[in-house]
């Protein structure tokens, strides 16, 4: 795995909104590849397991629906997008175990052959899962160009929004500079709440 830039932001409770957003596009998160779905999810990302099974109700790797979260292996570069559940029709159909699922079965994620090893999977969370899970998943870390950080503190800038404290590489820094990263720079952004 290659380099990237540390940056960490620490932020008041009411502030983390701010710093969401990477995960409705898809942020991306280092994590062993290789592995379970459930196995990522609970002893990689720190979830709990009793939020997993009642929360995590709505669960795609690259698009497709995924039923059983133990038989889910990910890959390096896979995409997972993870909802509570879903409204109407379409929402009963997506989600975990559904009892019509059987309905879908052409499009349900089966697994392939994965290597084990250290890799970058896209997270994307939707709905209350964004709200309730991001704020753990952003505090272990989210890979970002230096343009996709500068936007994102640009945005929180011009919202009035203060950070506690911000470093760069381990100093203290205003959020501005954020701004200032060459584009093509690979980050990894921290964000706690204190």
């Amino acid at each position: 795995m290659h380099y990237a830039i540390n940056v960490n932001v620490s932020v008041q409770p009411e502030d983390i909104i701010h710093w969401l957003s990477p995960f409705r596009k898809g942020a991306r998160v280092r994590c062993r590849t290789g592995e379970k779905l459930s196995d990522i999810l609970l002893r990689q990302f720190g979830m709990k397991p009793d939020y997993v099974e009642k929360r995590v109700r709505t669960v795609f790797i690259n698009g497709c629906p995924v039923d059983d979260l133990d038989a889910a292996v990910v890959a390096d570069g896979d995409e997972v997008a993870l909802a509570g559940a879903l409204p109407g029709l379409v929402g009963i159909c997506m989600g975990r175990n559904s009892p019509v699922a059987g309905f879908r079965r052409d499009i349900t994620f089966h697994s392939g052959e994965a290597v084990r090893g250290q890799g970058v999977v896209v997270l994307k969370l939707f709905n209350t899962v964004g709200q309730e899970a991001g704020p753990l998943l952003l505090s272990r870390g989210i890979l970002l160009t230096g343009a996709e950080l500068g936007a994102l503190a640009g945005r929180a800038m011009a919202e009035g929004h203060k950070p506690l404290a911000v470093t760069l590489e381990g100093k203290p820094v205003g959020l501005d500079a954020l701004c200032g990263l060459k584009p093509q720079d690979e980050t990894e952004l921290r964000v706690a709440v204190s």
